[in-house]
């Protein structure tokens, strides 16, 4: 279970469940993710490999296969996927080795036709054709075997692209129309859903089966159900209020608009609220799925594994003195530190303090696929990194974003776009390299002198940092066609080009 972009300390606060299951299992306390975003962090636990050799690392790349659905497939293991999140999808070929996979974002009736399938969105010229699209998908949709539940989702996807669903009803509680599908409770419920139905299934049958879950709902926006809101929360804000404070979260505007002002204690009060509320309405999934394991005599002969593929800022300054909200250029801790439970009837309650990595994961999954004898020191050998030096690789990344958002703070935009970053945890030292910015070193969040440096960590880092190099050569005439004139010309202005 892969509970996107949850936090550590929110997750050991607000959610009893995940507290109730790391009592009496392996809790990690150093896990680092490989990266602070999805689509590599992902690619990291499915391929064993860091960011620099997988080479999943940007909105444009996606996976040609998936090397760890493809390695129980041929153990003899049943593999299913459910996922509310985009960049593990169809969509970047996530899908592809599964036996059977549920991509449960936008669409009504998720057993229906996806319209948003890739394969309905090119012409022959690669271009993307409206009528065409419309087209593909109502014929695909008289062939599926749900073909009135298709022509809703079509019905339903329509609306979200309309004028009136985006101008006249923006504000409106309206989860299924919603442009952003984000705005709904929907997905996470489908996902509990299809869990259950495969465990039933699976329950009658004595062939081993895997199941990929990706919940997406603590990630921006915020927005957890009403009653919860209104009764836990004790906030009373409309759909409206809530959707205003999510849109000044949104990990650029927020840069944008606190550029050269401090936030309001209302507006970070608010959305920490909101977040989490997320993790309370995350609980009550988890929940569910621990009684549907019990409930189908699974739960003895079942290992879970739970973690998170990153974090989350909210608002807090970090140890640069940089404010952050989401996932956005950041190296907190409170985004590469995640959650990270073993469970199983066999392994007794320990909490270890090694550093961890969630690309081994990789490798637990395939030595326990093998029939391996499940211990602490087993689950502990394969998830500690070797070299006592956990990585997390932040290659640069240009997204269409700063189109948006125009006055971003140069400084920000020059490091997310035209510089790769490595961070490296050893002990309670924190090492942080980039491309054109000199070394820092912290000790307990406090910045040290990088004299204190151990050599197995810079070297290790340094390492690290050349092969993320090698692997994506910084070409700033290509990333400037990606950004706006009014940018590039701030940037020329600073001399970062």
């Amino acid at each position: 279970m892969v509970l996107d972009a949850l936090r550590k300390d929110v997750a050991e606060e607000e959610m009893p469940m995940f507290n109730e299951l790391s009592t009496s299992n392996i809790s990690f306390e150093k896990a680092i993710a490989p990266s602070y975003w999805s689509l590599p962090s992902h690619a990291s636990m499915f391929t064993g490999q860091y960011p620099h050799d997988h080479q999943i690392n940007t909105d444009g790349t996606g996976f040609e296969d998936v090397p760890l659905i493809q390695s129980l497939n041929k153990s003899g293991y049943r593999t299913y996927g459910v996922s509310s999140n985009t960049f593990v999808s169809q969509h970047y070929g996530f899908s592809t080795d599964f036996d059977e996979f549920h991509y449960t974002l936008s669409r009504l009736f998720s057993e229906a036709l996806n319209v948003y399938d890739p394969e309905f969105k090119p012409d022959s010229n690669g271009k993307f054709s409206p009528l065409k699209r419309l087209a593909n998908v109502t014929l695909a949709a008289t062939k599926d075997n749900y073909p009135i539940k298709s022509y809703w989702n079509i019905l339903v996807s329509g609306l979200k692209k309309s004028p009136i669903s985006l101008a006249d009803v923006d504000f409106v509680d309206h989860p299924y129309l919603d442009p952003n599908p984000l705005y709904s409770h929907i997905p996470r419920k489908r996902n509990t859903n299809l869990i259950h139905s495969i465990l039933k299934r699976e329950s009658t049958s004595n062939s081993p089966f895997f199941i990929f879950s990706n919940y997406n709902c603590m990630h921006h926006p915020y927005f957890p159900p009403k009653e919860l809101r209104e009764r836990e929360l004790e906030f009373n804000h409309t759909y409206k209020d809530v959707k205003k404070y999510n849109q000044l979260a949104h990990p650029a505007a927020f840069l944008q608009e606190f550029r050269d002002s401090e936030p309001s204690e209302k507006f970070l009060s608010a959305i920490q609220t909101l977040y989490r509320g997320e993790a309370v309405s995350l609980n009550n999934h988890l929940t569910s799925l621990i009684e549907c394991l019990e409930e189908f005599g699974l739960r003895n002969n079942t290992l879970l594994i739970i973690t998170s593929d990153h974090g989350e800022n909210l608002g807090e300054i970090d140890y640069r003195g940089e404010r952050r909200v989401g996932h956005f250029e950041s190296v907190s801790d409170h985004l590469l530190n995640v959650p990270f439970l073993v469970i199983h009837p066999q392994l007794s309650q320990e909490q270890i303090n090694k550093t961890a990595s969630l690309k081994n994961i990789f490798k637990l999954v395939q030595r326990v696929a093998s029939n391996s004898t499940l211990t602490n020191d087993f689950i502990s050998e394969n998830i500690v990194v070797e070299d006592e030096v956990g990585i997390s690789e932040h290659p640069a990344r240009m997204t269409p974003i700063f189109d948006q958002y125009p006055n971003v703070h140069p400084d920000i935009i020059n490091r997310r776009a035209f510089q790769h970053q490595c961070v490296g945890y050893y002990n309670d030292l924190k090492l942080v390299l980039s491309t054109d910015e000199p070394p820092e070193l912290f000790r307990d969040g406090r910045k040290v002198s990088i004299e204190n440096c151990p050599d197995q960590l810079m070297s290790r880092c340094r390492e690290s940092l050349t092969k993320l190099k090698e692997a994506h050569p910084l070409n700033d005439a290509e990333q400037c066609e990606k950004l706006p004139d009014q940018t590039q010309t701030q940037l020329e202005h600073l001399g970062y080009l």
